[in-house]
């Protein structure tokens, strides 16, 4: 293994490291924050209630409804937009592609690369 997958794979990880510890404090402090509010701190690690718990300490439930149907409609558009990549025929490679994420330019100019 080269020098170059070495120092990418170390800083992959440290990089996972700090998303996870984000992760971490981001629940503990919802927690917090449900449990000062008079809620369930356990609100904190469900998906969308913890959206709804939130708009509902800020009083702005009717909010929550917009919110909620424009997540939907953005998901929604993400796997249509994937099947149309998929069916139009082009290659795996490019719905790969399409889909890493956008922090990983190593990643996507090693895919350039093996084109």
């Amino acid at each position: 293994m080269s020098t170059y997958y070495t120092i990418m794979s170390m800083i992959d990880g440290f990089k996972s490291f700090i998303n996870l510890a984000v992760m971490v404090l981001t629940i503990v402090a919802s927690w917090i924050m449900y449990a000062k509010a008079g809620e369930h701190g356990w609100a904190a690690i469900v998906p969308f209630y913890s959206s709804y718990v939130k708009f509902r300490i800020a009083g702005k439930q009717k909010l929550f409804w917009g919110y909620l149907v424009a997540s939907i409609a953005s998901i929604a558009g993400c796997i249509l937009l994937m099947y149309e990549i998929i069916a139009s025929g082009l290659s795996v490679m490019w719905g790969r592609i399409m889909i890493l994420p956008m922090d990983m330019p190593e990643t996507v100019s090693g895919l350039t690369w093996a084109c």
